[in-house]
Protein backbone atom coordinates (compact mmCIF):
# COMPACT_ATOMS: atom_id res chain seq x y z
CA UNK A 1 0.00 0.00 0.00
CA UNK A 2 1.65 3.46 -0.97
CA UNK A 3 0.10 6.89 -0.76
CA UNK A 4 -3.50 6.54 0.29
CA UNK A 5 -6.90 5.37 -1.95
CA UNK A 6 -7.27 2.61 -3.76
CA UNK A 7 -4.70 -0.12 -1.95
CA UNK A 8 -2.35 -2.07 -4.48
CA UNK A 9 0.54 -4.10 -4.17
CA UNK A 10 3.92 -2.69 -3.84
CA UNK A 11 6.42 -4.71 -5.83
CA UNK A 12 10.04 -4.09 -5.46
CA UNK A 13 13.51 -5.50 -7.22
CA UNK A 14 15.68 -7.46 -5.07
CA UNK A 15 18.02 -4.77 -3.24
CA UNK A 16 20.73 -4.86 -0.90
CA UNK A 17 21.49 -2.68 2.01
CA UNK A 18 25.54 -2.34 1.23
CA UNK A 19 25.84 -0.03 4.53
CA UNK A 20 26.52 -2.18 7.63
CA UNK A 21 25.44 0.16 10.39
CA UNK A 22 21.99 1.77 8.53
CA UNK A 23 20.65 2.89 12.24
CA UNK A 24 23.18 2.95 14.88
CA UNK A 25 25.43 5.87 13.74
CA UNK A 26 27.95 5.26 16.94
CA UNK A 27 29.00 2.85 14.30
CA UNK A 28 30.04 5.46 12.07
CA UNK A 29 32.72 7.65 11.38
CA UNK A 30 31.76 10.85 13.30
CA UNK A 31 34.03 14.47 12.46
CA UNK A 32 33.71 17.31 14.33
CA UNK A 33 30.26 16.55 16.21
CA UNK A 34 28.53 14.43 18.94
CA UNK A 35 25.40 12.34 18.57
CA UNK A 36 22.58 12.28 20.34
CA UNK A 37 20.43 9.64 20.64
CA UNK A 38 16.48 8.02 21.70
CA UNK A 39 15.46 10.76 18.48
CA UNK A 40 11.99 9.19 17.45
CA UNK A 41 12.38 7.85 13.63
CA UNK A 42 9.85 7.69 10.77
CA UNK A 43 8.82 4.28 11.84
CA UNK A 44 7.54 5.78 15.45
CA UNK A 45 10.35 4.06 17.69
CA UNK A 46 13.06 6.16 19.65
CA UNK A 47 16.16 4.84 17.21
CA UNK A 48 16.59 8.02 15.58
CA UNK A 49 19.70 10.32 16.04
CA UNK A 50 21.06 13.64 16.32
CA UNK A 51 23.84 15.59 15.03
CA UNK A 52 25.25 17.92 17.29
CA UNK A 53 28.32 20.17 16.18
CA UNK A 54 31.26 21.19 18.10
CA UNK A 55 32.54 24.53 18.72
CA UNK A 56 35.14 24.30 15.78
CA UNK A 57 34.36 26.30 12.89
CA UNK A 58 34.53 23.50 9.94
CA UNK A 59 32.40 21.04 8.59
CA UNK A 60 30.29 18.58 10.59
CA UNK A 61 29.48 15.14 9.36
CA UNK A 62 29.31 11.41 9.96
CA UNK A 63 30.48 8.81 7.25
CA UNK A 64 30.88 4.97 5.77
CA UNK A 65 33.18 3.78 4.00
CA UNK A 66 31.75 1.23 1.57
CA UNK A 67 33.60 -0.49 -1.83
CA UNK A 68 31.72 -0.03 -4.84
CA UNK A 69 32.27 -1.01 -8.23
CA UNK A 70 33.46 1.13 -11.13
CA UNK A 71 30.78 2.13 -13.35
CA UNK A 72 27.97 0.58 -11.50
CA UNK A 73 25.12 3.09 -10.53
CA UNK A 74 24.20 3.46 -6.42
CA UNK A 75 21.38 5.30 -4.40
CA UNK A 76 22.78 6.31 -1.32
CA UNK A 77 19.74 7.43 0.56
CA UNK A 78 18.81 8.66 4.53
CA UNK A 79 15.69 9.84 6.57
CA UNK A 80 16.74 13.38 7.76
CA UNK A 81 14.65 15.94 9.52
CA UNK A 82 15.79 19.63 10.39
CA UNK A 83 17.28 20.65 13.86
CA UNK A 84 18.65 24.30 14.09
CA UNK A 85 19.68 24.00 10.71
CA UNK A 86 17.43 23.50 7.53
CA UNK A 87 20.16 22.13 4.84
CA UNK A 88 21.80 19.11 4.91
CA UNK A 89 24.04 17.46 2.43
CA UNK A 90 24.56 13.85 1.12
CA UNK A 91 28.33 12.60 -0.49
CA UNK A 92 29.84 10.03 -1.69
CA UNK A 93 33.23 12.07 -2.02
CA UNK A 94 34.69 10.36 -4.85
CA UNK A 95 31.89 11.52 -6.94
CA UNK A 96 29.69 13.96 -5.81
CA UNK A 97 27.09 15.09 -3.89
CA UNK A 98 23.50 17.04 -3.68
CA UNK A 99 22.22 19.76 -0.70
CA UNK A 100 18.55 19.43 0.96
CA UNK A 101 16.46 21.75 2.35
CA UNK A 102 14.93 20.59 4.86
CA UNK A 103 12.29 23.30 5.82
CA UNK A 104 11.11 23.29 2.10
CA UNK A 105 11.64 20.01 0.80
CA UNK A 106 13.33 20.98 -2.33
CA UNK A 107 17.23 19.81 -3.65
CA UNK A 108 19.20 22.14 -3.64
CA UNK A 109 23.05 22.49 -4.94
CA UNK A 110 23.76 19.15 -6.80
CA UNK A 111 27.50 18.31 -8.00
CA UNK A 112 27.64 14.81 -10.31
CA UNK A 113 24.76 12.97 -8.64
CA UNK A 114 21.08 13.38 -9.18
CA UNK A 115 19.44 14.23 -5.85
CA UNK A 116 15.68 13.85 -4.38
CA UNK A 117 13.90 14.53 -1.89
CA UNK A 118 10.15 13.08 -0.34
CA UNK A 119 8.33 13.91 2.73
CA UNK A 120 7.23 11.09 5.15
CA UNK A 121 6.02 12.36 7.91
CA UNK A 122 6.71 14.59 11.00
CA UNK A 123 9.33 16.59 9.36
CA UNK A 124 10.94 13.46 8.17
CA UNK A 125 12.32 13.38 4.37
CA UNK A 126 13.82 10.93 2.55
CA UNK A 127 16.85 12.35 0.66
CA UNK A 128 18.90 10.29 -1.84
CA UNK A 129 21.83 10.77 -4.57
CA UNK A 130 22.35 8.60 -7.54
CA UNK A 131 25.72 8.41 -9.00
CA UNK A 132 28.01 6.41 -11.01
CA UNK A 133 31.27 4.68 -9.60
CA UNK A 134 34.54 6.26 -11.21
CA UNK A 135 36.68 3.45 -10.02
CA UNK A 136 36.53 -0.03 -7.66
CA UNK A 137 37.71 0.67 -4.32
CA UNK A 138 36.25 2.42 -0.67
CA UNK A 139 34.62 5.47 -1.08
CA UNK A 140 33.11 7.56 2.06
CA UNK A 141 29.71 7.85 1.66
CA UNK A 142 29.04 11.19 4.10
CA UNK A 143 25.73 13.04 5.82
CA UNK A 144 26.75 16.43 6.47
CA UNK A 145 24.55 19.11 8.48
CA UNK A 146 24.93 22.48 6.72
CA UNK A 147 24.75 26.46 7.43
CA UNK A 148 22.85 27.01 3.92
CA UNK A 149 22.53 25.35 0.71
CA UNK A 150 26.01 24.76 -0.41
CA UNK A 151 27.55 25.90 2.64
CA UNK A 152 28.84 23.43 4.59
CA UNK A 153 31.44 25.45 6.96
CA UNK A 154 30.44 27.04 10.49
CA UNK A 155 30.88 27.43 14.12
CA UNK A 156 28.61 25.21 16.25
CA UNK A 157 28.18 25.29 20.01
CA UNK A 158 28.90 21.32 21.08
CA UNK A 159 25.17 21.24 22.23
CA UNK A 160 22.43 22.44 20.06
CA UNK A 161 21.00 19.93 17.72
CA UNK A 162 21.23 20.60 14.11
CA UNK A 163 20.03 17.73 12.44
CA UNK A 164 18.35 14.42 12.99
CA UNK A 165 19.21 11.33 11.17
CA UNK A 166 17.83 7.98 10.56
CA UNK A 167 17.81 5.03 8.28
CA UNK A 168 20.70 5.15 5.80
CA UNK A 169 20.70 2.78 3.10
CA UNK A 170 23.23 2.68 -0.24
CA UNK A 171 22.36 0.39 -3.12
CA UNK A 172 23.22 -0.35 -6.20
CA UNK A 173 20.29 0.80 -8.97
CA UNK A 174 19.05 3.73 -10.38
CA UNK A 175 16.21 4.91 -7.72
CA UNK A 176 15.69 4.46 -3.52
CA UNK A 177 13.38 1.43 -2.80
CA UNK A 178 12.19 1.18 0.72
CA UNK A 179 14.39 0.81 3.78
CA UNK A 180 16.06 -2.45 4.33
CA UNK A 181 17.53 -2.22 8.27
CA UNK A 182 20.91 -3.39 8.91
CA UNK A 183 22.93 -4.29 11.98
CA UNK A 184 26.35 -5.22 11.45
CA UNK A 185 26.12 -6.63 7.96
CA UNK A 186 24.69 -5.85 3.99
CA UNK A 187 20.81 -6.90 3.79
CA UNK A 188 19.27 -8.33 1.38
CA UNK A 189 15.51 -8.16 0.40
CA UNK A 190 14.54 -11.06 -2.23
Amino acid sequence: YTGGGCPHILAEPQRTNLLPYSEDFTQWGIIRATLGTNITAPNGNTDGYSIIATAINDDHYVFQNISVVNTTVYTYSAFLKKGSKSWARLWNTSVGYADFDLENGVVGTQSSVVGSIELINNGWYKCSIVYTAVSTASNSHRIYTLDGDNDKTFLGDGSTINLYIFGAQLEAGTYPTSYIPTSGSSVTRN
